[in-house]
């Protein structure tokens, strides 16, 4: 997978923060385990305290998991689109740091 891929994926992505939650009870009537939640929008907008009108969020349930499945969870949740696209970013201004040494290193005289 090329990184504007995973770039690509992040972005349409439920938003983060992603968290796990209820590692000790089943969800919904399912198997003993846990979800793993984001933030995403609702559609609807309302004021906040400086009058600005902000969208609703509402917690989505992004992945469940069985019971014993806990790193597996954490890992997924830490890994949430705002944190790759974050390492992607990072990616890119290290290549553009990398290129522009290079440009700098030709123009002089070794």
């Amino acid at each position: 997978m090329l990184l504007r891929d995973l770039r690509v994926l992040a972005e349409k992505a439920t938003k983060g923060p992603w968290k796990v939650s209820g590692c000790n009870q089943g969800f919904q009537g399912n198997a003993p385990g846990g979800y793993i939640t984001g933030q995403e929008q609702t559609g609807l907008y309302s004021k906040n305290d400086k009058g600005e009108f902000v969208p609703q969020m509402r917690t989505c349930v992004i992945a469940t998991f069985p019971k014993g499945n806990l790193a597996d969870a954490e890992y997924i949740a830490a890994v949430d689109p705002l944190i790759v696209i974050g390492l992607l970013d990072e990616i890119a201004r290290l290549n553009q740091e990398i290129d522009n040494l290079y440009e700098d290193a030709a123009g002089e005289d070794i």
